[in-house]
């Protein structure tokens, strides 16, 4: 169980640690942890890693980290093809308008300076 009243990044770390637990026990399948950009987070990272990773992990990027092959993730990210593109209104809030958003999907395994493995 998640604890109430913590910091937002320690929530991210035991929600991995849950589904790596999971991840132990199931096997024949194939776990994903997903963030959005608060996840985004050095410390989900190594935790995955000292864990041995028995689950994937796909964040949404917040920080245009350093790659270990050099370069910064966000240009390889932006060198990868399209896979899907979303068009929606996004509504009104707080001073906003609303506004119509085009979104593009593009994904890129990547090996981040000052880890060991990949990360998706």
């Amino acid at each position: 169980m998640i604890r109430v009243g913590i910091k937002e990044s320690v929530r991210w770390i035991e929600g991995y640690e849950r589904v790596a637990e999971q991840g132990a026990l199931l096997t024949q399948t194939r776990l994903v942890y997903v963030t959005d950009r608060e996840g985004d987070i050095a410390e989900l990272m190594a935790r995955a890693q000292e864990l041995g990773q028995p689950a994937d992990w796909l964040i949404r990027s917040q920080h245009n980290r350093n790659l270990a092959e050099g370069g910064k993730l966000w240009d390889s990210v932006d060198a990868s093809p399209v896979l899907g593109e979303i068009t929606f209104i996004l509504p009104g809030r707080a001073g906003q308008k609303a506004r119509e958003v085009k979104q593009e999907l593009r994904a890129r395994r990547v090996k981040l300076l000052g880890t060991s493995r990949r990360v998706q």
